[in-house]
């Protein structure tokens, strides 16, 4: 069996309900292979964005990604999967993304 979560999360969540988020997950102890993918509206770091990078809102998600034994998964494509116009300049952060556990992967690679 395979549990599936879809993620959006809008960029008017505060950052408790955020934590909640990951916190939640962390709480269901899913047995077996699981994936979540949407768009987290998060970057894992400044690798992840040209423009502006909130820490705090880094760390509370690579530690969400951590706790709950989650694999960041490559995607195909463009890299970047927003576009828009903060504070005079260009900015282009991926967004969106697909996480997994590693009986996920280890189902998909049978």
């Amino acid at each position: 069996m395979l549990f599936l979560l879809h993620v959006q999360l809008s960029s008017f969540i505060c950052i408790i309900a955020r934590r909640d988020l990951w916190d939640s997950l962390y709480s269901l102890h899913v047995a077996g292979p699981w994936l979540a993918l949407g768009d987290f509206n998060f970057v894992m770091g400044a690798h992840e964005t040209t423009g502006v990078l909130k820490r705090q809102s880094c760390e509370d998600f690579r530690t969400g990604v951590t706790i709950c034994n989650l694999i960041d998964l490559d995607s195909q494509g463009p890299f970047y999967t927003w576009r828009g116009f903060r504070r005079g300049k260009n900015v282009m952060p991926r967004l969106e993304g697909a996480f997994c556990n590693a009986e996920y992967l280890e189902q998909w690679q049978q």
